[in-house]
C-alpha cells in the first residue's frame, strides 16, 4: 500500500469497526471478562457465540465475511460450531475454536485473513494454532498464542505490528517472542497489553490516539516501536506510583482506557463528541478523565459505550443512524454521556454505526443502522423501517438443551435446565431411570437447526452409594 493512500484512511467511511473481540475480542482464561467475548460487531454484519460453541452471524456478507456463499442475512444464522471466541474487523471475522485453532473469513484485500494471499474468502480457513485471543482492526489483525507470543498479519504501513517496521504481511508473523496477555486492534493502531498489566501502544498517532502524550505529524504519523503507556497517582506525593489499567479499547482515531480505580479515560480526536466531555474537548494527546464508577469501557467508530458500576449503559458520539439508543438520531454528535434505553447488561458493543448488548437475562439487543439487516430483525431498514433508534430484542435460534445423567440423592432433581425461548416439561425426576423431558419452542423463536418442532431430549438418574436409593 502507497504512501499517498493516506486520505483514503482519514476521509473513507467504509473501513475499521472493532471488534470484539472485545471486538469483543478474546480474554485469556479465567480472566474476570472471559464472558464478555460472545458479540461481534462490524462495519454491517454482527455475530454472536452461544454458550454452546455455535457461531450465529446475520448482516452484510458480500465480502464473505459471514462465512457463507450470501450476500445477507436478516436473520442470525448458524455458520459454524465448537468456537471458542469471535472477533470482527472491517469487513473480516475470525474465531478462535475450543481447541485454540484460529480461522478467519471475509475481505482480504490487505492480506488481513492471514492466509498468504489478497484474495476474499467466503469460508472460514485456519491460520494459526495455540491461540488464546485475536483482534482485527480495518487492516490488520493481531493473535495471541498461548505461549504469550504476538503474531501479526495485513497491513503494517503506519507500524500497527509493533515491530519496529512498516513491512506488511499476508501472513502471521512473530513480532514478541512473549508476555503478551492481549492485545486490542484500532482502525489503524495497536494497544498492548503484557502479562505484568502494563500497556504498550504503537501505530496511527495523528491524533495522538495512542495515548503516549504526544501527537506524531512530522515527518512520519506514526510510532513502529511499541512505547509504554503510564498513567501516574497524582495523589503519590512523588508522582511515581503507577495506576494499573484494567482495560483498553481503541477506535478510529482515538483511546480510551479503564482503570483499576474505575475511572475512565480518554485520548485523541472528538469527531462527533465521543469523548463524553461536552463542548470545550476537541483533541487532547494526554489522557483525560471522563468518568467515576465504570466497570466497562467499548469504543466504536466515532462512538463511546461505558457501563457503570450498577450495569447502566451510556454512550455518546456520533447518532446518524441512532447509534446511541436513545430514540432519536440526526446528523450530529451527542458530546455528554446519554443513558441507553436498556435494561442491566453483562456486555455491550459498538461498530460503525450499530450496537449489540447482552442483558443479565442472557437476552439479545440491537440498535442503529439496518441497511443489510445487521441487527437480525429478518429484515434490512430500507423494507419497513428507517433504522433502530431504541435496543430491540434479537429473537436468536435457540440451542436445543442438553439432558444430564444424575446421580441418586433421594431428592427431585432438574434434568433438563429450563432457558429462554423455550418451555420444559418431565424435565424433574426422583427415582432412579431414564427420562424424555421435551422442549417446545415460544412463539417466534426456532432452532439453531432451522427447525420449530418440539424436542426430546433424554436425560436419567443413576444409582449412587446413598443407601436409601430406589
Amino acid at each position: 500500500m502507497k504512501k499517498n493512500n493516506f486520505n483514503k484512511y482519514i476521509f473513507s467511511v467504509v473501513t475499521f469497526l472493532l471488534s470484539l473481540t472485545f471486538s469483543i475480542n478474546a480474554f485469556a482464561d479465567g480472566d474476570e471478562e472471559e464472558t464478555l467475548t460472545r458479540l461481534g460487531v462490524g462495519l454491517n454484519h454482527s455475530a454472536i457465540v452461544q454458550p454452546d460453541g455455535s457461531l450465529l452471524m446475520w448482516g452484510d456478507g458480500r465480502d464473505g465475511q459471514l462465512g457463507i456463499d450470501s450476500a445477507y442475512e436478516t436473520l442470525p444464522k448458524l455458520v459454524l460450531k465448537n468456537v471458542k471466541y469471535v472477533a470482527i474487523g472491517y469487513n473480516t471475522t475470525a474465531v478462535i475454536k475450543k481447541d485454540g485453532t484460529l480461522w478467519t473469513t471475509g475481505l482480504n484485500d490487505e492480506g488481513q485473513l492471514g492466509d498468504g494471499t489478497t484474495i476474499n474468502r467466503a469460508k472460514f480457513k485456519k491460520i494459526m494454532d495455540n491461540v488464546s485471543f485475536v483482534t482485527l482492526g480495518a487492516f490488520h489483525g493481531l493473535a495471541v498464542q498461548k505461549d504469550g507470543s504476538l503474531w501479526a498479519w495485513g497491513n503494517n504501513e503506519y507500524g500497527a505490528f509493533c515491530n519496529g517496521t512498516t513491512n506488511s504481511s499476508t501472513e502471521p508473523v512473530k513480532v514478541m517472542n512473549s508476555g503478551v496477555k492481549y492485545v486490542h486492534a484500532g482502525r489503524l493502531h495497536t494497544e498492548i497489553v503484557k502479562t505484568d498489566g502494563r500497556v504498550f501502544a504503537c501505530g496511527y498517532n495523528f491524533d495522538g490516539q495512542l495515548g503516549l502524550g504526544y501527537s506524531s505529524w512530522n515527518p512520519t504519523y506514526y510510532v513502529a516501536t511499541p512505547q509504554e503507556v503510564v498513567f501516574l497517582d497524582k495523589t503519590d506525593p512523588e508522582h511515581l506510583r503507577r495506576i494499573p489499567i484494567k482495560q483498553v479499547a481503541p477506535g478510529s482515531d482515538s483511546t480510551v482506557f479503564l482503570l483499576e480505580d474505575n475511572t475512565l479515560w480518554y485520548v485523541g480526536d472528538d469527531n462527533h463528541g465521543d469523548s463524553c466531555l461536552g463542548d470545550d474537548f476537541l483533541l487532547s494527546s494526554i489522557p483525560v478523565k471522563v468518568r467515576d464508577n465504570v466497570r466497562l469501557a467499548r469504543k466504536g467508530w466515532d462512538n463511546t459505550t461505558f457501563v457503570t458500576s450498577d450495569n447502566k449503559v451510556f454512550m455518546c458520539g456520533y447518532n446518524d443512524s441512532g447509534e446511541l439508543g436513545i430514540g432519536e438520531h440526526g446528523n450530529y454528535g451527542k458530546n455528554t454521556p446519554q443513558a441507553t434505553h436498556i435494561g442491566p447488561v453483562l456486555d455491550v458493543l459498538t461498530g460503525y454505526n450499530h450496537s449489540l448488548a447482552i442483558t443479565l437475562d442472557g437476552s439479545l439487543y440491537c440498535w442503529g443502522y439496518n441497511g443489510w439487516g445487521e441487527c437480525g430483525l429478518g429484515y434490512q431498514s430500507s423494507q419497513y423501517v428507517d433504522h433502530i433508534y431504541t435496543p430491540t430484542q434479537v429473537k436468536l435460534p435457540i440451542v436445543v438443551p442438553e439432558g444430564k445423567t444424575l446421580e441418586f440423592n433421594g431428592k427431585q432433581q432438574v434434568g433438563v435446565e429450563p432457558g429462554i425461548g423455550y418451555t420444559l416439561t418431565k424435565n424433574k425426576g426422583k427415582k432412579v431411570g431414564n427420562y424424555t423431558a421435551i422442549a417446545k419452542l415460544a412463539k417466534d423463536y426456532t432452532w439453531t437447526d432451522g427447525t420449530k418442532e418440539a424436542k426430546r431430549i433424554k436425560w436419567k438418574i443413576v444409582k449412587g452409594t446413598n443407601p436409601l436409593e430406589v
